[in-house]
């Protein structure tokens, strides 16, 4: 999805200034802003960045001057932290980004298609409705029967990947 700067930072919850440092450390951005127009973003190439920087700030280099007690410490860590790791995949409490994006993507993309077709469903439905009250209940339905049905595609997506996972 491309969106400018300030829906950017809505979407992230950082402030403007993050946004721009980001972009002067290499926030990738489809165009950029100039002459009175916005940058604008591809969210999922800002997201595979974010997720790329935080990968190499959590890498386990080991520092050449770290001693060999120090190396065996870090070892064990890491150990646990896979025993970790893997207790919760075996009771259900995480699940793998790979395993559960196929499903969000699609559920997004339906998402986004029916709010796309949003108006030419309700301009039938609200065409020479005087009361402000029925139009808004008919908007709200309308868009509590759209989220509802991504929220069920979403559960469902889930539940066919977490039954994959368990065969």
């Amino acid at each position: 999805m491309i969106v400018n700067r300030t829906e950017l930072a809505d979407i992230l919850g950082v402030s403007l200034s993050t946004i721009d440092a980001r972009i002067k450390k290499g926030f990738p951005f489809e165009s950029k802003g100039r002459e009175g127009r916005s940058y604008e973003f591809d969210t999922a190439k800002v997201i595979n960045w974010t997720i790329e920087q935080i990968k190499e700030q959590h890498s386990n280099k080991v520092p050449l001057s770290d001693s060999f007690s120090e190396a065996k410490r870090r070892k064990l860590n890491a150990e646990a932290k896979k025993a970790e790791i893997e207790l919760a995949k075996e009771l259900g409490l995480v699940v793998m980004l790979d395993d559960v994006l196929p499903s969000f993507n699609e559920a997004l993309m339906s998402l986004r298609t029916q709010l796309l077709n949003l108006p030419r469903r309700l301009t039938p439905l609200l065409l020479g409705e005087t009361d402000e009250d029925v139009a808004k209940d008919v908007i709200e339905k309308e868009i509590d029967l759209i989220l509802t049905e991504a929220q069920e595609r979403i559960q469902v997506g889930l539940e066919d990947e977490e039954n994959e996972t368990n065969k």
